[in-house]
């Protein structure tokens, strides 16, 4: 396994499936679309916009992943509870109400 990772990071010849290559591509292209278009839906400031657009452009990877988690963290999390998915944050660890 070790071997066939190290010939796909290094694109050994023997490894090397256009098809496979051009799916990432397309996968990555559709991830910073889709994460450019969130961060212009947002209700924040222009400035905060092109800076996380800035970042998801600057650093895809990071920067997509930093900006998912801050959705993930600033979300309305109401549909969760409402469907037993999240506690309230009224109940202690041991209340069963």
């Amino acid at each position: 396994m070790q071997t066939a990772i190290h010939r796909f990071l290094t694109l050994d010849a023997r490894n090397i499936i256009p098809e496979v290559y051009f799916g990432l591509a397309f996968i990555y292209v559709v991830l910073v679309i889709t994460t450019i278009s969130s961060i212009r839906s947002q209700n924040i400031s222009m400035f905060r916009k092109i800076l996380w657009g800035s970042l998801a452009l600057i650093a895809p990877i990071a920067g997509m992943a930093a900006y998912a988690l801050r959705c993930l963290l600033t979300a309305d999390h109401d549909f969760l509870r409402s469907i037993g998915l999240l506690r309230s944050h009224h109940a202690g660890p041991f209340n069963r109400n």
